[in-house]
């Protein structure tokens, strides 16, 4: 079997936000534990949390300065000894089959890996009740391009999220990893996958995984230092200026320029 590693990037602004991250993290192990898999987070000069974090992964790399998304994951992917690199958010809860599935679902240069659905009351006990934690469900689904958050998957009852991407090490390496010219900025993962597409590597868009997101904790936590509306803007920026439309139509841009059959 080849081997996953999981890559996390993380800036902990309290000891709240920490709270529901380090519950995130727990669920992110023990679905890693299953496949034997590693795990590495980069902590992004998180406030409180750097002690959790170095004992919950196998190796983490703490940043003197916040450095942002796209260069903490590159810091994670040129010292990863897995076969394959899944990107996860840290506010991500997830089922302990889930990288069970993506290793058996494999195919392909490029897996897009989601969806998830939000849970965004992170202050509800309920929400890490592990009983009422929706398995990842494998399989197909089949959803229009460009309605990334209004549709529902056929067959199954949450709906459509991101943050989880799942890549060929060789591939990534190949186009040179994630661009650090986003900064702290948003939209990273599109950029990732338009360059990938543009290389000639394929997308398989046929998994149906089901994970819980808690979107945007530390932005809503008030100690926060960082606006989640304003990081996403200034990488929907950057993103129309280095490509020519913005990442919001993502899906049905790509779909327009590569004539893409996605595979149902």
């Amino acid at each position: 079997m080849k081997k996953i590693t999981v890559i996390t990037s993380v800036l902990c602004p309290s000891l709240i936000t920490l709270e529901t991250l380090s519950r995130c993290m727990q669920s992110v192990r023990n679905a890693i534990d299953k496949v034997n898999g590693e795990y590495i987070i980069i902590d992004d000069n998180s406030r409180v949390g750097a002690t959790f974090f170095t004992q919950i992964a196998d190796t983490c790399v703490h940043n003197e300065t916040t450095i942002g998304l796209a260069k903490s994951l590159n810091k994670g992917i040129h010292i990863a000894t897995g076969d394959f690199i899944v990107k996860v958010d840290a506010d991500y809860f997830v089922p302990e089959n889930l990288f069970e599935i993506l290793l058996a679902d494999w195919s392909d240069d490029l897996c897009f890996i989601t969806p998830s659905y939000i849970f965004s009351d992170f202050t509800n006990k309920e929400s890490f009740n592990l009983m009422k934690m929706p398995k990842a469900e494998g399989g197909m689904y089949n959803r229009p391009p460009g309605l990334a958050h209004e549709c529902l998957v056929p067959h199954s009852k949450y709906k459509w999220g991101g943050g989880i991407l799942m890549f060929d090490k060789k591939k990534l390496l190949d186009v040179n990893c994630f661009d650090e010219a986003f900064g702290i900025y948003g939209a990273e993962d599109n950029d990732m996958i338009y360059r990938l597409l543009s290389k000639g590597y394929n997308w398989r868009w046929d998994n149906n995984v089901v994970v819980r997101h808690f979107a945007s904790i530390s932005s809503r936590d008030k100690e926060s230092t960082q606006d989640w509306h304003d990081i996403r803007n200034m990488g929907v920026e950057y993103f129309k200026r280095k490509h020519g439309f913005e990442p919001g139509g993502f899906i049905s841009k790509i779909y327009q320029k590569f004539k893409y059959k996605f595979e149902y």
